[in-house]
């Protein structure tokens, strides 16, 4: 199944949510998703009230690769309602082995959702640290991560952003550190959510955290790798605790993703994280689920950052379903729903071709239009063979997609020239589909959206000079200020562009005078005009109709007697002319 339902009818463009600090999860927001089976055989669990200070537990985590290694940790108290009313925050400490503080520092990016346990029983899952010190963490409490697989959806609430020590707890880590009470005057902070985005280079990334930041949102951007499976092509793989799992937005050439991991499975279904992607937690969702591998592990410490590790996604294992806010649930074996997103562009320049493939699976929002420009950036970027820079690109597309009513498809063109980025041109699609996706008179479901055009360094621009006309009753074609006809009479009208290249270009074209015309008209010649595409439309047909027509730069529009338009002519008209045309008897 390919298809993607749009966001709710209401411009939310870049979602705001809280600057939230949180051990590493992705970017998810609302979308419809099959309700969730509540497990029926969960993981033993010790009682909350067990975990007094000084409880000693295990835990499991994964470094690199995909096998998990032991930590050991002590419970040093529990700051009631921490993380939000009633979803309490228990702190631990980290305390061994030493190969694993050695390695990590305490805990780091990456560890969400990291099972522990005491006397073999589950205690809860990693979730947030102790930024000045980061062998200090928090856990979710194992009841509150069974209640994610429940199917009922709650009011939505925020967490907290920060949890400030308890007096008692601030003492215990006092004892913990040997230091006095007093110098314990940090926080617990939910950490930045590493969001790994394919091929963008540094600038691109910055742009994105920057917007992301200006939101309100908290996340770490970064550079990853294309996760080149198909969200068809799912292998139900059960994670085991402590394993790394990912959660894709997309997948192919403009993959978005994060990992995390698992804290424990059941039956089909897969708890993680121990915290919610998006800050809302909005309940039913739908995320690719896939294995991940660990590359690296960056070493955090005291007064440092939290260590964090880069991980890849691996194979797609199913879909998550579920974003709660004590973590996320997925299941494995249940293929995605997924809009899938093609490209056949090609350089004018070098002749270079390549047809791309990106399956947009978290659609919701601003989400679709980010995915869109991402794959047609990289992919113009591809087969110019360096980082897009300034030329002329054009690019051409067809949305597919149905509504209550039944299908529809948007087919539409542009061209553009820029002096900074020649790729500006894909922001007339995006605009396209931010009309549908937030339109008022139906919902509408994305099926595919498919492109093509050609990029080149060149200013493919023809300025208009002067005009040449004729007619049947003045046959020859020169410069006027008035020409003459009858009704019936064949006008035909040469325009002459100056090239930015260099050089000259004749466009010419005809139209009929209509019988019964009569009197004087001035006749304007021009390029296509920019057509603004957020309107009060009558209906969803009248909405479709416009996105299917108005005019395009590389128009010639003769206007004035009726409309001729020439399209397309494979540059972009500037200026404009005219001349009075009058009918005879």
């Amino acid at each position: 199944m390919s298809d993607a339902r749009s966001a709710p009818r209401r411009r939310l463009g870049w979602l705001a949510g809280a600057t939230t600090f949180l051990l590493l999860a992705s970017m998810l927001a609302a979308g419809p998703a099959p309700a969730l089976t509540p497990c029926t055989s969960p993981p033993a669990t010790i009682s909350q009230a067990k975990l007094t200070p000084g409880t000693l537990g295990t835990g499991l985590t994964t470094l690199d690769g995909t096998t998990p290694v032991p930590f050991d940790f002590e419970v040093v108290g529990t700051i009631p309602d921490g993380w939000m009313l009633g979803l309490d925050a228990i702190v631990i400490h980290v305390t061994g082995p030493s190969s694993f503080l050695d390695a990590t520092g305490g805990v780091f990016f990456g560890m969400s959702g990291s099972p522990t346990y005491v006397n073999g029983k589950l205690a809860g899952a990693v979730s947030g640290v102790f930024w000045d010190d980061p062998t200090f963490g928090v856990l979710t409490p194992a009841k509150a991560m069974l209640e994610v697989l429940e199917s009922a959806q709650g009011s939505p609430l925020s967490l907290a952003r920060t949890i400030r020590p308890t007096e008692e707890v601030r003492r215990a880590m006092a004892r913990e550190l040997r230091v006095a009470p007093s110098e314990v005057t940090g926080t617990f902070q939910q950490l930045p959510t590493p969001l790994g985005v394919a091929g963008l280079p540094p600038a691109k990334v910055r742009e994105l955290q920057a917007r992301l930041d200006e939101r309100g949102e908290n996340f770490f951007v970064y550079s990853g790798s294309a996760a080149r499976a198909s969200a068809s092509a799912v292998t139900p793989i059960p994670f085991a605790p402590g394993e790394p799992l990912g959660a894709a937005i997309s997948y192919g050439d403009a993959s978005l993703y994060a990992t995390g991991t698992a804290t424990f499975t059941c039956g089909d279904y897969v708890v993680a994280f121990g915290h919610p992607f998006f800050w809302d937690a909005p309940g039913e969702v739908s995320l690719g689920l896939a294995g991940a591998e660990g590359l690296m592990l960056v070493k955090g410490g005291q007064g440092l950052w939290p260590g964090y590790r880069f991980a890849l996604l691996t194979e797609p294992r199913g879909t998550v379903t579920q974003d709660r806010f004590a973590g996320i649930a997925g299941v494995v074996g249940q293929e995605p729903s997924a809009v899938p997103v093609r490209s056949h562009l090609m350089s004018r320049d070098s002749g270079a071709r390549r047809a791309g493939l990106t399956e947009a699976i978290h659609t919701w929002g601003w989400w679709l239009e980010y995915i869109v420009w991402g794959h047609l950036w990289l992919n113009y970027s591809a087969v110019l063979g360096h980082y897009p820079a300034e030329g002329t690109a054009d690019l051409a597309w067809t949305i597919s997609g149905t509504t209550a009513e039944g299908p529809f498809t948007i087919s539409n063109h542009w061209m553009t020239y820029s002096e900074w980025d020649a790729t500006d041109v894909i922001w007339r699609l995006l605009s396209a589909i931010d009309v549908l996706q937030f339109n008022d008179l139906e919902d509408v479901t994305f099926t595919g959206i498919s492109t093509h055009g050609t990029i080149t360094k060149d200013e493919l621009v023809g300025e208009m000079t002067r005009l040449r006309v004729a007619s049947t009753s003045q046959p020859d074609l020169r410069s006027r200020a008035t020409l003459l006809a009858r009704p019936g009479d064949v006008v035909t009208v040469q325009a002459l562009l100056d090239l930015a290249e260099g050089g000259t270009q004749a466009i010419t074209a005809s139209f009929r005078v209509p019988r019964g015309t009569s009197g004087d008209h001035r006749i304007v010649v021009r390029g296509g005009k920019e057509r603004g595409l957020w309107e009060d439309f009558s209906s969803f047909d009248d909405l479709v109709r416009t996105l299917n027509g108005g005019e395009h730069p590389d128009d010639l529009v003769i206007a004035g007697l009726g409309r001729t338009r020439l399209r397309p002519q494979d540059l972009l008209i500037e200026g404009r002319d005219a001349f009075r045309l009058r009918i005879v008897r």
